[in-house]
């Protein structure tokens, strides 16, 4: 499963997806890599843009966490909804909530966010905002439609002016 070589600080994976923590130290075996892509060199960022390798996960102090739920709390005040890593189609959508907090020097910056399929192709794509972080915690939501996912299991990535800073997995069923 691409994607599944972690550490913690950056990811959240419910352990109903039996992704092991283990998996930091993992390897790619050569076999999987095609053969065309195996004999010629490579830059990494060129076998990160092809697909072949997921993009590493880079630091954002500034976030504080992330969740996926089957629904959004309407005021930011509210408790955060219920963690869902498994998703039915008669669900319709996946929300994701982060919440944020100006740490250090970063202030201001583009978020977005993509899901990926088991194969590591873009299957959905959150197109960047701009937005200014507070010294108050502040939360922000998307959600994305689960029409047109097959069942399977799918990468979400989240990211800051374009570097991914956190990932997680859910599981779609019928």
């Amino acid at each position: 499963m691409p994607g599944t070589r972690f550490d913690a600080r950056h990811m959240s994976v419910n352990p109903a997806l039996h992704v092991a923590a283990s998996m930091v130290a993992a390897a790619t075996p050569m076999a999987s890599i095609p053969p065309k892509e195996r004999d010629a060199a490579s830059a990494l960022s060129d076998l990160i843009g092809k697909g072949t390798l997921t993009a590493p996960l880079s630091d954002m102090e500034g976030l504080i966490y992330v969740t996926t739920s089957l629904d959004v709390n309407k005021l930011a005040g509210d408790p955060l909804p219920r963690d869902t890593c498994e998703f039915s189609h008669q669900d319709k959508q996946v929300w994701v909530t982060s919440e944020w907090r100006k740490k250090g020097k970063v202030s201001k910056g583009l978020l977005a966010a993509k899901v990926y399929d088991d194969q590591n192709r873009e299957r959905i794509a959150i197109s960047p905002r701009k937005v200014s972080l507070p010294v108050d915690l502040m939360r922000s939501t998307f959600s994305f439609p689960l029409e047109g996912l097959s069942p399977g299991v799918y990468r979400i990535d989240l990211f800051w002016d374009g570097s991914p800073v956190w990932r997680t997995f859910l599981r779609v069923t019928d």
